[in-house]
């Protein structure tokens, strides 16, 4: 995997931290009841979205396991219609997809750095 590209996943990690530190433990009613927290996960969402848009393709094809299109696609509507972001649908990105979305990202960058840690040594070893 490019450095370019292991750097836009760390960047998606890193604002899914974000997103699960400042979801952990929120009740629906509080979510529903406070705007600007609504805005700030409307805007990580976003920063997600953007970093994705940003993989190499074969990063992509590599992993099929991440809803790439879907992720995209989750910007382009929030920074092209943002007056009607559904609440629902982010409750449910923020408290469903995001954490699935961080355990994909950790086993990919896991399994980036193992290779080439493999690779190193194999260098060594020649």
């Amino acid at each position: 995997m490019s450095e370019r590209d292991e750097g836009f996943l760390g960047d998606m990690l890193e604002i899914a931290d974000k997103i699960l530190l400042r979801a952990h433990g929120i009740p629906r009613d509080d979510y529903d009841a406070d705007e600007d927290r609504q805005i700030v996960f409307t805007h990580l969402v976003q920063l997600i979205g953007e970093a994705a848009s940003r993989i190499s393709p074969e990063t992509r094809v590599a992993h099929p396991e991440v809803a790439w299109k879907q992720i995209v696609g989750t910007r382009h509507r929030i920074v092209h219609d943002y007056l009607h972001v559904d609440t629902d649908i982010l409750w449910e990105i923020v408290t469903t997809h995001v954490p699935q979305l961080h355990d994909q990202l950790v086993a990919i960058l896991q399994a980036d750095s193992n290779e080439a840690s493999d690779d190193q040594s194999d260098e060594q070893n020649a």
